[in-house]
């Protein structure tokens, strides 16, 4: 068998649960709600309360409609890999060689399943003996596949099957082996398997809830612009809520490396740290920059020299758009070194601010 089929097959199965889905919410529609009441109590009338049923159940009609049209060709794409996923499966499954039980004969594979269960797959095959027509089944990794035993409904005992075939009738007959209690299954294949009765409104109900792609394609526009709409406002909120981090971003000096370095020289070199030299910037989603200096104090002590300089980068930079970042400042024979980082969009120059003012706050 072939899981995966064309793609119309697909698309008419998600139409018909679009409009399942959009009867069963009709009819919730259709049932008696509680009358709306106003601040004081009294009921509205039955005018107004009946409009606003009509304007919400459109509403709420629009969206379904417009959501299934939106996850349509997701889901689609979803169910054809999965079933592309079966049959590659099926495809790459190599059968066991099996022997019959009775005969011990070599078995043939007359067909393969795929079983899922627990989003677990395993291939099931099944063994015919050329010889003495018995059949055996096994799982890809081996296992011998057990039927569940059908136990008497009396004695408990387990009951003896026997299978006989007239054309396209098979009769499973089964005995127990310790009271007379029997029974028959009959399969009559040659019945042809009754058809599902025609839905007659489902292509008229396809055409009103199933979304044409004119239509579709404005609703997803302008779910866009109701999602532009709600960060927008969000974004105020959050911004209104954090003034005073905002304005302190709008007050922070950028400055690019250049400025950087006509900063911090003077501010060094005034508390006896010369020499000021950064290597190549490192560009990624901030800008990062190695530096060096020396300590022009020959007695002052590794500690304090490293102590003093952080203190020292640190207020110079605290209204600025860089940091000393955390790995901090190493000493070696006089030549301190470290790494500035860099920040330019609004999004970091926020987490830079909220950063200092944690710190300040310890």
């Amino acid at each position: 068998m072939s899981y995966l089929k064309n793609k119309s097959y697909y698309n008419d199965l998600y139409d018909r649960f679009t409009v399942e889905e959009c009867r069963s919410m009709e009819k919730r529609f259709k049932e008696p709600d509680k009358p709306f009441k106003i601040k004081n109590g009294k009921n509205i009338s039955k005018t107004a309360q009946k409009q606003a049923h009509v304007i919400s159940d459109h509403l709420v009609m629009y969206l379904l409609t417009g959501e299934r049209y939106a996850n349509k060709a997701e889901t689609i794409r979803q169910w054809m890999e999965r079933d592309q996923e079966r049959d590659d499966k099926l495809a790459r499954a190599t059968e066991p060689n099996v022997l019959c039980a009775k005969c011990n004969e070599e078995m043939e594979c007359i067909s393969r399943e795929l079983r899922e269960s627990n989003s677990q797959k395993q291939i099931l095959f099944f063994f015919t003996c050329p010889s003495c027509k018995s059949h055996r089944a096994f799982f890809d990794n081996g296992q011998e596949y057990k039927p569940k035993q059908q136990l008497c409904p009396r004695c408990q005992t387990e009951l003896a099957v026997k299978d006989s075939r007239q054309g396209k009738i098979i009769t499973s007959t089964y005995s127990c082996t310790k009271c007379d209690y029997k029974k028959k299954d009959i399969f009559d294949f040659s019945i042809e398997n009754k058809t599902e009765k025609p839905d007659p409104n489902f292509e008229k109900d396809r055409a009103r809830f199933c979304l044409s792609e004119k239509d579709g394609r404005e609703y997803i526009q302008l779910r866009y612009k109701l999602e532009a709409l709600k960060n927008m406002r969000e974004e105020m909120e959050e911004r209104k809520e954090n003034k005073e981090i905002y304005d302190a971003v709008a007050n922070i000096k950028k400055l690019t490396v250049q400025g950087l370095q006509k900063l911090l020289t003077p501010i060094l070199n005034r508390n006896s740290y010369v020499k000021l030299n950064f290597s190549q910037p490192r560009i990624d989603k901030q800008v990062i920059i190695d530096f060096t200096v020396q300590d022009a104090k020959s007695d002052r002590e590794e500690y304090d020299s490293e102590k003093q300089l952080k203190k020292i980068i640190n207020k110079s930079l605290c209204e600025v758009n860089w940091r000393l970042m955390s790995n901090g400042i190493s000493y070696r024979l006089g030549i301190l070194s470290g790494s500035l980082k860099g920040f330019e969009t609004e999004e970091d120059l926020v987490k830079l601010v909220k950063s200092r003012n944690k710190k300040n706050i310890k």
